[in-house]
């Protein structure tokens, strides 16, 4: 096997600087977002926002609508209500 560097190659930002308010906006965000399937709502309204440079994780149980968002996110699965945004793009 052959090691891996996961090192950056320039500085990290640190948090104060991102959140100063840069040109950049959010690289994904999320507002209202909805997935139903039938009766049953998978994902129920979720606001979020992932930031340039920012680790972001989703925790919780089986069923709870992590890989549902995770599919509306990478274009998979159409969201049913609310609103995103990927690079600044909508992935219908």
């Amino acid at each position: 096997m052959r090691p891996v560097s996961l090192a950056t190659t320039g500085p990290t930002p640190s948090p104060s600087s991102r959140k100063s308010g840069g040109s950049a906006g959010p690289l994904i965000s999320a507002r209202g977002l909805t997935k139903r399937f039938g009766d049953f709502t998978a994902v129920d309204g979720i606001d979020f926002d992932v930031a340039p440079g920012e680790a972001f994780g989703f925790l919780g149980p089986n069923g709870a609508g992590k890989t549902s968002t995770m599919r509306m996110i990478g274009c998979v699965s159409p969201r049913t209500e609310g609103t995103l945004e990927v690079l600044g793009l909508d992935p219908k």
